[in-house]
């Protein structure tokens, strides 16, 4: 048997599909995040555990550092005084902070300091906070 329907009953059908088409896909989405479920306490976590890498770069005599270091694998202290206006005390408590938020390292070799970038710690760090605020906080 053939059916023929009108073409506002058609319209109405295809917009009930449309509807529950959307719908389902509305249920995905919540689904996907609550299997993700990041609170806001866990993005609190991470924003803590940043907070030593957004003390070290809020200082515009460490960012200079770190460019320098970026410019040059490693330079020991003597050459980065060379490079700023800095006393060596006064640079030497900068890469003291830079390597507390995980920033820098530091190798010894003979009597001489050598300071290198090491940025995947606080780069993973920053990363985790961002994809937690946006699921979180969207």
């Amino acid at each position: 048997m053939i059916c023929f329907m009108s073409a506002a009953s058609c319209r109405k059908q295809i917009d009930t599909l449309s509807f529950v088409h959307k719908f389902k896909h509305m249920d995905a989405i919540i689904l996907k995040r609550r299997a993700n479920a990041v609170t806001l306490e866990d993005v609190l976590v991470s924003f803590r555990a940043c907070a030593p890498v957004f003390n070290a770069l809020g200082d515009k005599f460490r960012q200079d550092i770190v460019m320098l270091l970026a410019q040059d694998e490693r330079l020991n202290v003597n050459q980065i005084a060379e490079r700023m206006p800095l006393s060596r005390p006064a640079i030497s408590h900068h890469l003291k902070v830079l390597m507390q938020a995980n920033l820098i390292t530091l190798e010894r070799v003979s009597r001489e300091n050598f300071y290198s970038l090491s940025l995947d710690t606080a780069l993973a760090d920053l990363r985790k906070l961002v994809e937690q605020a946006e699921v979180s906080c969207t």
